[in-house]
């Protein structure tokens, strides 16, 4: 079984392939030494993304996380 989509490169897999960046992600999440925030803390979700799956030296923010998660969050109740 293959997560990868046929004649895309890895990077276009984790950008336009759902299966592949969610497999990604859950190993990104299954690696970190400290287990999964419950469900509504959005700031220390937030926290949490920053240091484990975005690391501190990647480009996004935990405002930014909160701003987006918090936007999509609102829709789905919507």
């Amino acid at each position: 079984m293959s997560l990868s989509a046929p004649g895309q490169t890895f990077e276009e897999n984790l950008t336009s392939n759902m299966q592949c960046g969610a497999a990604i992600c859950s190993l990104c999440y299954y690696r970190a030494p400290q287990a999964l925030l419950n469900e509504g803390d959005l700031e220390g979700q937030a926290r949490y993304w920053k240091r484990y799956y975005n690391t501190p030296l990647g480009a996004g923010t935990e405002g930014k996380y909160i701003a987006e998660v918090g936007e999509k969050l609102r829709a789905s109740d919507a």
